[in-house]
């Protein structure tokens, strides 16, 4: 059908009212701030615009009721993660008055004054913590069970309190059990895998080196020859292992040994750095590695 020019004015007509038409529906619907009887008014001029589909039905919320609402503050928003933190610290926060006082009972009351190994009651009891916190002996059991060489340190309970004692400990022998009658005694200061310090005494001979038999007991000397200090190997490889992981200085290590134990565990070295230039010697620490 050809058209007109009449017809050709109203279509174009027609076209430019329905763009401005949903113009003004999509700026309405951005802002949300006119009113429902202007948008409505606004569609009507329109000729073909279905006013059913613009309907909302009865009761139902809509965006320009939305929009002259005040929005309710939901409050903080937490994830699960921290809901799962805070409910840990929740847990925690329930029980550290009991882990609190079982902490207090292990530290510095006995649990009983009977012996585990004799199973007798006495009045004067010692402990190893080293062999456990239920490891509580009488004088001469305590002998009996430590007979071997060691690096356990005893208390004993005194005044309300458990007390580090010094006890007399045994020779340390060759492993292997040689005999040789040009072996002798010798005091050395040993430091556990702990930090801690010893006075013992070795048993060593002329049929081989002294930096030898210290390490049949698993101990690294602090020089090759003549040496009075040892160290635990088991600490040297924490050593080893701070320094390239943390770059820890041999120095500031031996400072931290210092601070984590009390004064009945150290003294035996002149000083924390005598201790640190001796473990970190690169000859030492070198072979020790290789």
């Amino acid at each position: 059908m050809v058209l007109t020019k009449g017809r050709k004015a109203a279509k174009r007509k027609y076209i430019s009212l329905r763009g401005r038409s949903m113009r003004v529906r999509y700026e309405r619907f951005s802002d949300q701030v006119a009113s429902e009887n202007s948008f409505a008014s606004i569609s009507n001029d329109v000729p073909s615009a279905d006013t059913n589909t613009m309907s909302i039905q009865a009761g139902m919320p809509t965006l320009f009721d939305v929009g002259n609402k005040e929005l309710e503050d939901p409050g903080p928003q937490f994830t699960t993660y921290q809901k799962q933190k805070s409910k840990r610290v929740e847990n925690w926060n329930a029980i550290q008055d009991q882990l609190l006082q079982i902490g207090i009972e292990v530290t510095f009351m006995p649990s009983s004054h009977t012996c585990i190994s004799c199973a007798q009651n006495v009045d004067q009891i010692f402990r190893c913590m080293d062999c456990g916190t239920s490891a509580l002996y009488c004088q001469s059991c305590l002998a009996i069970s430590h007979s071997l060489p060691h690096l356990h340190m005893f208390e004993a309970f005194k005044n309300g309190t458990f007390i580090y004692i010094n006890v007399d400990t045994p020779v340390w022998t060759r492993p292997d059990s040689h005999s040789c009658m040009s072996s002798y005694h010798q005091d050395i200061v040993i430091i556990d895998d702990k930090g801690r310090q010893h006075k013992r005494v070795m048993q060593f001979c002329s049929c081989e080196l002294p930096a030898e038999t210290m390490l049949r007991s698993y101990l690294w000397p602090s020089s090759p020859k003549k040496p009075v200090l040892a160290f635990h190997i088991g600490l040297l490889e924490w050593l080893t292992a701070l320094m390239l992981e943390c770059q820890v200085s041999a120095k500031g290590f031996c400072e931290v040994l210092k601070a984590k134990h009390s004064k009945h565990q150290q003294g035996l070295i002149e000083s924390e750095q005598q201790m640190a230039f001796r473990i970190s010697t690169p000859s030492n620490l070198f072979t020790l590695s290789y």
